[in-house]
């Protein structure tokens, strides 16, 4: 029920409601239960929409990374920790190879068998910040599952985005787009491949382009998104 309050007030653009529901919720939530990881990444975002870059480096340190104390699922670790260090960077928080090196062990370790396209293109994420480039290149060349042809895609654009090729990487985007519901996950975790487009389009000069897809995709967000 929390989870679902949580989706509720992210889709209603209700930041300081929600973390600071959260924030109540969460003090005394063992750290064994299965949506800790989950709920405080929830908290996590919402921290850095809120520019409290030490609050949701402590949810991370504390819940979310693979170095954290929890028995959540190995998913979210993966998803969540890879998640919040890609909005982080195109936030303009610095956020340090070291952090993504240990996802992209961690998606190696504990996914060695590819055919799940919501872990897959998180793994490729990771591996692209990391320039691990070999286990990338398994993901890209390997395209297995329902919604495997989708992450290719995603892979080589994630290459792109830490080689700073913006215009190129937002051509895939842009492909991956119109049907990337069938990555999985929830519109907040798919929020990612939109904002990763939105970020391309700023870096290279074309904001009103950025803030009118983020206008007509995410209105109630909008004003975030497009910052």
């Amino acid at each position: 029920a929390a989870h679902v309050r949580s989706h509720v007030s992210y889709e209603m653009g209700e930041t300081a409601v929600g973390r600071a529901y959260l924030q109540g919720f969460m003090a005394d939530y063992d750290p064994e239960g299965v949506m800790f990881c989950h709920l405080n990444w929830h908290e996590a975002l919402w921290a850095l929409e809120q520019g409290d870059i030490a609050g949701m480096w402590a949810r991370v340190d504390a819940a979310i990374a693979p170095e954290a104390r929890t028995s959540s699922p190995t998913i979210n670790v993966l998803t969540d920790t890879a998640a919040i260090l890609h909005r982080a960077t195109m936030a303009g928080v610095e956020v340090s190879p070291d952090r993504w090196m240990s996802v992209s062990r961690y998606a190696q370790e504990k996914f060695p068998k590819l055919g799940i396209a919501f872990v897959d293109f998180h793994a490729a994420l990771a591996h692209a910040m990391a320039g691990q480039q070999e286990a990338l290149a398994r993901i890209i060349d390997n395209p297995t599952g329902p919604a495997g042809d989708l992450v290719p895609d995603l892979a080589r654009a994630f290459r792109l985005i830490a080689a700073e090729d913006w215009g190129a990487a937002a051509r895939l985007l842009i492909r991956v787009m119109s049907d990337h519901a069938r990555l999985g996950g929830s519109r907040a975790q798919r929020d990612l491949v939109e904002q990763s487009l939105l970020t391309c389009l700023i870096k290279q000069g074309k904001r009103e382009e950025a803030e009118d897809i983020a206008a007509m995709r995410r209105p109630l967000l909008a004003g975030t998104i497009a910052a």
